[in-house]
């Protein structure tokens, strides 16, 4: 075998092992969803993110503590998905715990766990001792999910802990905005 076919294949190899070790298993799919563990396997979900990875499945099998350094230090957790980069998978919580989510970009927008998400699924995620500051679109799970396009089921947020933003803020969920009908609305942009 050449030198070269021999390096080619051995770096398609480190490739490969490397984006198999940013989750605790799984292939991503429906029935194989990614599974995440730690802090670390969390921080994954990151590089996958718009309608290329739609049809990506993810699955908390532990609870998870953010509470821990780089998390919780500095301006602490850097939310999954920005403005128009959205997390569109599928994520079940599968009832476990992340705990201690710190946040603290007062100047920033898109902020929470997830900072915006779109024809995402958020399902059995329990977040719990949350501190989370930030500018508009603020809440502890997503900062948005323009035009409500988001599904968010069995969710929660436990924490004496604030949620804090200037504009857009909510406790689990900062905005859910939707178009309305050009008809449901008078001159004075007022539902009838």
């Amino acid at each position: 075998m050449s030198r070269i076919l021999y390096y080619t294949i051995l770096i398609l190899l480190i490739i490969h092992l490397s984006l198999l070790a940013q989750f605790a298993g799984g292939s991503g799919t429906e029935a194989d969803p990614w599974l995440i563990r730690t802090p670390e396997n969390l921080d994954s979900l990151r590089y996958y993110l718009g309608a290329d990875n739609a049809d990506k499945y993810y699955k908390q099998i532990a609870d998870i503590d953010l509470g821990v350094a780089p998390w919780n230090v500095g301006e602490g957790w850097e939310p999954i998905g920005r403005d128009s980069t959205f997390f569109m998978g599928d994520y079940d919580g599968d009832g476990f715990k992340i705990e201690n989510l710190f946040i603290n970009r007062p100047d920033e927008d898109y902020i929470g766990l997830f900072g915006s998400i779109q024809n995402a699924n958020l399902s059995h995620i329990g977040l719990v001792e949350a501190a989370i500051s930030g500018r508009r679109y603020v809440g502890a799970l997503a900062g948005v999910s323009p035009n409500g396009s988001g599904i968010i089921t069995e969710c929660y947020l436990k924490s004496s802990g604030m949620v804090y933003g200037e504009d857009y803020t909510g406790g689990l969920v900062g905005s859910r905005s939707c178009y309305w009908v050009e008809s449901d609305w008078n001159s004075n942009n007022k539902i009838k």
